[in-house]
């Protein structure tokens, strides 16, 4: 299956399409299963869609995200599908759309540090709002970093900021 969460559970069911093999109903899959007749694949597919959902129920805390795993219950799979709850994640917590490039764009625009602060700080607020957007389309470049940081940081930084590393430095031998 393509676009799976990869390191959570190998081979399980956390992506975002459903898994070809899963069966039409869940009742198709058990009256197949009774008779002996079920295909390997299709019974790799169920239980990996059942170790996806518990992953999910243990990992989602807050009730608005348990919802998610009620959403996807469905009359032919009363147990749930994870394909729907990774689609609703994927709408809620990666947006592609025109807000979420605004919303960068306005947060970048509001950073700011004091004089006397630590420029570690800056760095810190530059890493909090670039890992949400990582892996959307409105991705914080490195030259919008570059430019943030220049813009934010104090003046007495500027200096330091534009020096480049020795290629020499003291006691490398050379």
């Amino acid at each position: 299956m393509e676009d799976s969460v990869e390191g959570i559970c190998p081979g399980c069911a956390l992506g975002k399409a459903l898994d070809t093999n899963m069966p039409e109903t869940i009742v198709d899959y058990e009256k197949t299963e009774n008779a002996g007749m079920t295909d390997k694949m299709q019974t790799t597919a169920v239980k990996a869609n059942w170790q996806a959902r518990s992953y999910l129920a243990l990992a989602l805390k807050p009730m608005e995200l348990l919802r998610l795993l009620s959403r996807a219950v469905t009359k032919e799979f009363p147990k749930g599908e994870v394909w729907k709850v990774m689609t609703q994640l994927q709408e809620v917590y990666c947006p592609n759309d025109r807000q979420s490039i605004g919303e960068v764009g306005y947060n970048l625009g509001n950073l700011k540090i004091g004089v006397d602060k630590n420029p570690s700080i800056l760095f810190c607020q530059l890493a909090t709002l670039e890992h949400p957007y990582a892996h959307t389309k409105c991705r914080i470049t490195d030259d919008e970093m570059i430019e943030t940081i220049f813009t934010v940081a104090p003046k007495k930084d500027c200096t330091t900021l534009n020096s480049e590393p020795d290629s020499n430095p003291p006691g490398d031998g050379s």
